[in-house]
């Protein structure tokens, strides 16, 4: 996958990206970066869970290494 089809499958659903040029060229340097997600737990799974894990799966697909930090 070419680093625009990388950069597109990230950006959608985004409301901001920070540096975006930054992001364009670690997608040029490096085929497998990755990526991590903290969270709090604080009750039951919920839909409001689907978002993260939604643009979570976005990073996977792009060819990034997930993490999952979880706070108890």
């Amino acid at each position: 996958m070419n680093v625009e089809l990388r950069y597109n499958l990230i950006a959608r659903n985004s409301i901001e990206i920070v540096q975006e040029d930054e992001l364009k060229k670690l997608l040029a340097e490096k085929q497998n970066p990755s990526v991590y997600l903290g969270t709090a737990i604080t009750g039951r799974p919920h839909i409001a869970y689907f978002g993260w894990i939604m643009k979570l799966k976005d990073f996977m697909n792009a060819g990034f290494q997930a993490k999952v930090l979880l706070a108890d």
